[in-house]
């Protein structure tokens, strides 16, 4: 799932009441991800918990340089950070610098680069294969040499569109370059036109590309007039696994989303994702009294019948009753197509920040507040919602005298927002999503009181996790008094690296680390616990029982195992033999085989046996076994048991025994 500027879906959804928040964890303490001044702008995370930051930081750790160093830190799923720094962004326009990534964690990060009065796009990819990134510059297109506001999505498999606006300082367009892969994003591919154009005083700007689980993909805009002041609205288009639409490229063709020409101001918060269907979804904030207000608006996915479907209807309005404000537009949709929207509300005195959810096909309730309102402003919302429906939304929040301070909630399937933190002072930024309760919160947090005109920031990373971490025990299932018992455990977790393996052996003693030797005192059957506790503070437990037999010289006797059986009844395609261990006093552990000549006469079945004692071993016999039976009264085969006994001395006895239909 994708961690920015919120998109939004239909608001043809019965209205949901939601329970009490049921995850029960907290956040973990924050990870410094980038010292100095740094600016989270764009994350995103896959279907095994991998997950990726883009971030600008000035070039030389002061605010007062305008060239920003774009960077990347990645995690393998409950790995360490791996930065690497893609290049720079002059101007000090690089906040739009956004990133994605598929299931197989190959990305693609772009960002925009100002020169001597013109811009360009830069973008990179990521091949995990061979841990290689690989820079390209968007080129010149013809006489449209300025490009600007980029924006990528990839799906899950890996479907992948690279979408920015270009100019010859006359006209302006949206152009879009897709591919199978993020690796399949290069300069020397097409680069498709995608918007409309109308004339030296209309401009395409701010696309929003988004990818869905299908393959499907697609990009919204904003469409305005610079000389009128006059915003067309938003403006949108598809590609569709498979289908070639009847417009560029293979793309349907742009049309507007809702009604054109909006008199008062820009629209502004324009979003994109894709439902589940393939179904392209926009929502945007409308100009007019009291900041105007949301509408959301859907395109179905093109297909062979219908290459061009236009948009449903002129958009449809969002809590009408709410004074709506820009930077608090957030959408996200599970895999069920269940929506979750975020939005600001302005009460008469602050900005509320809101959430509302619905099934689709219903319409949504009224919005709840995600913490009762204060004197606070709320601001720079970001949502994200995992396939399962865990949501996790973000946002700031200031009064007229006091510091900001960043704000996270996190929200498990079918219930609502709980588990609010403030995370730090200073600035929310991206959030990302996963399935089973894990989510992460990247904050611009201030880390040193400066003055207002200058300052530290830093990128830190904030993790919930409500999963514990699953632990592995390796042990013997017996063992003797006398000697040393080697034990082993691993400890795995999605959110975090856990932390150092904890044992209790069951005998009133313990141990710390993931390879012990422990010796156990007295003879008798111990339950040996291994623990470890990741980074949120949920702690996972593997268990083994060891048999621990009494105590003696050191063992260097092969156990006697013996085929005790002379013959055996066959019942239902199986026969029961007796083996037995006479001559050891610890168990013997093996496995029993069964030939009928050179032919497997039945399938292998393993055994234990305590030391001393006689147990009866069923198994299955082959066809061949079963055939030849039907042919005569009795069969004789050849029976093996072999078996190590607690010291590792291996034994093995035969027997012909008879088999009797």
């Amino acid at each position: 799932m994708r961690g920015r500027i919120g998109v939004l879906v239909s608001a043809l959804v019965a209205a949901l009441v939601l329970p009490a928040a049921a995850y029960g964890s907290g956040w973990s303490s924050p990870q410094r991800v980038a010292p100095g001044y740094g600016f989270p702008l764009s994350a995103d995370t896959n279907a095994n918990g991998d997950s990726v930051v883009a971030y600008a930081a000035y070039d030389d750790g002061t605010s007062d340089d305008l060239v920003y160093k774009i960077t990347v830190a990645y995690r393998k799923a409950g790995g360490p950070l791996q930065t690497h720094t893609l290049g720079a962004s002059g101007g000090g326009e690089g906040f739009t610098v956004d990133v994605a990534m598929d299931n197989a964690g190959r990305m693609i990060v772009a960002w925009p680069v100002f020169e001597f009065f013109t811009s360009g796009v830069r973008f990179a990819t990521y091949n995990p294969a061979n841990d290689k990134w690989k820079a390209y510059d968007v080129p010149t297109i013809g006489a449209f040499d300025n490009h600007y506001s980029p924006s990528v999505a990839v799906s899950p498999g890996g479907k992948t569109v690279l979408a920015f606006g270009s100019s010859d300082g006359t006209d302006s367009v949206i152009r879009a370059q897709t591919a199978d892969t993020p690796l399949g994003i290069t300069d020397t591919g097409s680069f498709i036109a995608l918007s409309l154009l109308s004339g030296a005083t209309d401009t395409a700007d701010l696309p929003q590309a988004a990818a869905g689980a299908d393959g499907t993909l697609g990009v919204v805009w904003q469409q305005r007039d610079t000389f009128s002041g006059n915003t067309d609205g938003p403006a949108g288009s598809l590609l569709a696994p498979g289908v070639t639409a009847n417009g560029p490229g293979g793309w349907t063709p742009a049309r507007y989303a809702g009604a054109t020409d909006q008199v008062g101001g820009d629209t502004e918060d324009v979003n994109a994702t894709i439902l589940p269907d393939g179904t392209l979804l926009t929502s945007y904030l409308r100009p007019g009294v009291g900041g105007g207000t949301v509408y959301v608006n859907t395109r179905p996915k093109p297909t062979a019948v219908v290459g061009d479907p236009p948009w449903i209807g002129a958009g449809t309005p969002v809590d009408g009753g709410c004074g709506f404000t820009s930077d608090l537009i957030g959408v996200g949709t599970d895999a069920a197509a269940n929506v979750t929207i975020a939005y600001g509300c302005y009460n008469g005195s602050v900005t509320v920040l809101k959430t509302a959810s619905a099934p689709a096909g219903g319409a949504f309730a009224a919005g709840t507040p995600v913490k009762p309102p204060t004197t606070q402003d709320q601001f720079f919302s970001q949502l994200d919602v995992a396939p399962d429906g865990t949501a996790v939304l973000s946002w700031s929040e200031e009064v007229n005298v006091g510091p900001v301070t960043a704000w996270a909630a996190v929200r498990a399937p079918g219930a609502a927002f709980g588990n609010v933190k403030q995370l730090a002072e200073g600035y929310s930024g991206p959030v990302v999503a996963h399935t089973g309760g894990l989510a992460r919160a990247f904050t611009d947090t201030e880390v040193v009181p400066v003055d207002p005109n200058d300052g530290t920031d830093a990128v830190d990373e904030f993790v919930f996790d409500s999963g514990a971490p699953v632990v592995t025990v390796t042990a013997p299932a017996t063992t003797v008094a006398i000697a040393p018992t080697h034990l082993k455990a691993a400890a795995t977790d999605l959110g975090s690296t856990p932390g150092p393996i904890t044992w209790d052996f069951g005998d009133g003693t313990t141990a710390t680390g993931a390879d012990v030797d422990h010796t156990f005192g007295a003879p008798g059957t111990y339950t040996v616990k291994a623990s470890a506790t990741d980074g949120s503070g949920n702690t996972g437990t593997g268990t083994a029982k060891v048999v621990v037999q009494r105590s003696g010289p050191p063992d260097s006797t092969p156990p006697g195992v013996k085929v005790v059986s002379k013959s055996a009844k066959v019942s239902d395609g199986t026969a029961t033999i007796k083996v037995s261990c006479p001559k050891d006093e610890f168990a013997c552990v093996g496995s029993l085989t069964v030939k009928l000549g050179k032919k497997a006469g039945a399938r292998t079945v393993k055994f234990t046996i305590a030391g001393g004692a006689t147990a009866k071993v069923t198994v299955k016999l082959s066809k061949a076994v079963l055939v030849a039976l039907q042919n005569a009264k009795s069969v004789k085969v050849a029976v093996t048991a072999t078996a190590k006994d607690a010291a590792g001395n291996t034994g093995t006895g035969k027997r012909n025994v008879v088999l009797k239909g």
